[in-house]
């Protein structure tokens, strides 16, 4: 979720926006120190009987291999100004992920012309970055123009990013806070529409197959699953919150058949609070609340495409100086982002994902040094 948007929005409907990918990787592997005590009994040729006792230690290393990638995007240091002429000073920090879900290693990535990094997509060897360049109230269309999307090379290896061109422009793409590559398609989320782009994002992201909302319907984040898209709606004054979902055909990624998948029980159990961010792992979904610290575990019906039961998660969330702004998921962990523009207010809280679906041990993430807002947190690496 793009909290920039926060103060913007509130003012008019008290509803705002805004979060992985996997692909190959290494394998997993722990090893770990450990002492035992043990007694048995044993028969020989001949007559009599024994038994023994004996203890023993043992030393070794703890091999946790590198999993896979994480890159946090990291707003301009001066998008805390609505009415900057020029962002700049946005990054992406990339952090490796071990096998236990730990961040490590955690380092900027330099990309020349990266203004206010929005949103990160990664697609196999390739990462798309909608950057945006100024502060426009003119739609997008004035001093900062469209939203370029920056398109960089993912080595498979290092889980660096490189050769990062300047953008393309003019792809409708003025006010999108969230960019997804799904298969055989690109898309960009703004409040109002979910605009279905071409594979590279090589040309504009509109017209069929793209999906515009309805009155009272405000995007605030984007996932995919089974088939399906899902956009979290954080609703209006007069228009409660939902999820929504599109068919995605596999061929062209085109979104048909919009429905409401969630029930009266999200609207509950948010209390008055204002969803962030939704991910989707087995039969639960997941969505994060921005002010009171909580996440809610839903009942997801890939079969039915439903989203129901949603209550309030039980895991002990620590607490953070900042608003929730989002939700990953990653294998067997749920990485909740924490938002603000003071630097060190910001954070990442891993939860481990139980076999039933439940969040628990969760812990903030001591590996990345945030120097601004997070904006968005993507995954790649099985």
């Amino acid at each position: 979720m793009n909290l920039a948007k926060v103060a913007s929005i509130s003012a008019l409907v008290l509803s705002t926006a805004l979060l992985g990918a996997c692909g190959g990787g290494g394998d997993d592997a722990v090893n770990s120190t450990g002492t035992g005590t043990g007694t048995g009994t044993g028969t020989g040729t001949g007559t009599g009987t024994g038994t023994g006792t004996g203890t023993g230690t043992g030393t070794g290393t703890v091999n946790t291999t590198t999993a896979g990638f994480a890159y946090i995007v990291q707003a301009a240091t001066n998008a805390a100004d609505g009415t900057a002429s020029n962002y700049d000073g946005g990054s992406i920090l990339k952090c490796n992920v071990d096998s236990a879900g730990t961040l490590s290693a955690c380092a900027k990535t330099n990309i020349p012309g990266l203004k206010n990094p929005l949103s990160i997509a990664i697609s196999g060897q390739n990462a798309y970055i909608i950057n945006q360049t100024a502060y426009d109230p003119e739609l997008g269309v004035g001093s900062g123009g469209q939203y370029p999307i920056v398109k960089c090379s993912v080595n498979s290896t290092t889980g660096d990013l490189t050769a990062c061109d300047s953008g393309s422009p003019w792809l409708e793409t003025e006010w999108a806070f969230e960019i997804a590559a799904n298969g055989s398609a690109g898309y960009v989320l703004k409040e109002g529409q979910l605009l279905l782009c071409s594979n590279g994002f090589t040309k504009k992201c509109l017209g069929d197959g793209s999906a515009e909302f309805s009155s009272g319907v405000v995007g605030a984040d984007l996932t995919f699953a089974n088939g399906h898209a899902y956009v979290l709606n954080t609703g209006t004054e007069s228009s409660p919150a939902s999820i929504l979902s599109w068919n995605v055909d596999a061929t062209s990624g085109a979104l048909s058949n919009m429905q409401t998948v969630s029930d009266a029980s999200l609207t509950t159990a948010l209390s008055g609070d204002r969803p962030a961010g939704l991910a989707i792992r087995g039969s639960t979904a997941y969505v994060a609340l921005t002010y009171s610290n909580r996440v809610l575990e839903c009942a997801y019906n890939a079969t039915a495409n439903s989203i129901t039961g949603c209550v309030n998660s039980s895991a002990a969330l620590p607490a953070i100086g900042a608003y929730t702004s989002g939700i990953a998921v990653r294998g067997n962990y749920a990485y909740i982002t924490h938002s603000s523009y003071t630097p060190t207010s910001n954070a990442i809280v891993k939860c481990a994902i139980g076999t039933d679906g439940k969040l628990g041990s969760c812990a903030v993430e001591t590996g990345p040094n945030f120097t601004t807002r997070i904006e968005d947190l993507k995954f790649a690496g099985s």
